[in-house]
């Protein structure tokens, strides 16, 4: 088959939002017991891990949402870290496109077959989940429990500060770890990157039957 040229808009927002699902990802975090909402020693410790914890737990889904301006991007689909991922994604109401990344080779699905891109994204998705610099996230605080489709969780609140590609984005988020598993459930995130407003959602769940293989 021959290689197909494709727009990756998507991803290149996603990036406003990578503090962790790709994703991105990119556009998460182990549970502290304090047992009231504010600020709390551990807060930000237990997020740092959490993060990590995700990066170990294994294959996942996701769904994700990022607007940015009057554009909207969705995105679903399942990801087993560090390098192999099967995504679909719809700008603005727009078609549904579905890729498999595996490492450097990266394959597009139109008119129900697949074919192989001209694009290597393999550096662009390794820096999208990249771990997070524990420099880059202040103000940690324990906003209390809270469910997360019917998973008892607890919801952390935290501030979000870096520079990428010479933008300086900063950030609100909010992120739901799991009170049993220690596992990022979900991440809301509103923030500005270069004059521009965005607002991001994901949520994940965690399968390891999940196995993403080359389609060709």
């Amino acid at each position: 088959m021959k290689p197909t040229s494709v727009s990756f808009k998507w991803i290149s927002k996603s990036r406003k939002s990578r503090i962790l699902f790709p994703s991105l990802i990119l556009s998460f975090l182990i549970a502290a017991c304090a047992p009231v909402p504010g600020s709390a020693p551990d807060a930000r410790t237990a997020v740092l891990q959490a993060i990590q914890a995700h990066l170990d737990a294994g294959p996942y889904r996701v769904v994700a949402s990022i607007t940015a301006g009057a554009a909207t991007t969705a995105i679903h689909g399942e990801v087993i870290l560090p390098d192999r991922f099967h995504l679909f994604s719809s700008n603005s109401g727009g078609p549904e496109r579905e890729y498999i990344i595996i490492g450097s080779a990266t394959y597009a699905r139109m008119n129900g077959e697949w074919s192989p891109l001209q694009i290597d994204l393999s550096g662009l998705i390794a820096n999208f989940i990249d771990h997070v610099d524990p420099e880059t996230i202040s103000d940690v605080r324990l906003a209390g429990p809270e469910d997360v489709n019917g998973t008892p969780a607890l919801a952390y609140t935290y501030t979000y500060t870096n520079t990428i590609d010479g933008t300086l984005i900063t950030s609100q988020g909010k992120i739901w770890v799991g009170a049993a598993s220690g596992l990022p459930l979900k991440q809301a995130v509103d923030g500005e990157a270069g004059g521009t407003a965005y607002h991001s959602e994901q949520t994940i769940e965690y399968d390891s039957s999940i196995t993403i293989e080359a389609p060709v």
